[in-house]
């Protein structure tokens, strides 16, 4: 039997998992740049579930930029006068949920 046939497919599928791992630990890296970003700017706390829903879409805005969108909608957000410090609020970010707490007024 050729060996090639085998390794070939096999070679192929692990480049294309590989590939999956590298955006995956990219979003993730990013994910945690918005969240200590958002706590630094605006003392937000976002969930990473809503922050990589954000990122995982094509043509999502870099990290920085993100953080200043979700900054300027908490600062908006009518739900930041009436929720304590540890409090969960939403605001809506490129048509996405972000959910999260406030860090401190």
């Amino acid at each position: 039997m050729n060996n090639t046939l085998i390794v070939r497919p096999l070679l192929a599928s692990t480049l294309f998992v590989l590939a999956g791992c590298t955006t995956s630990n990219q979003a993730g890296s990013d994910a945690a740049r918005v969240i200590e970003g958002t706590q630094r700017v605006c003392s937000f706390a976002p969930t990473a579930t809503s922050i990589l829903a954000i990122l995982n879409v094509p043509g999502a805005p870099a990290a920085d930029k993100l953080v200043q969108k979700i900054c300027d909608q908490v600062k908006r957000s009518a739900m930041v006068e009436s929720t304590e410090v540890g409090g969960q609020i939403s605001v809506e970010v490129d048509g996405k949920e972000v959910r999260g707490v406030l860090t401190k007024k």
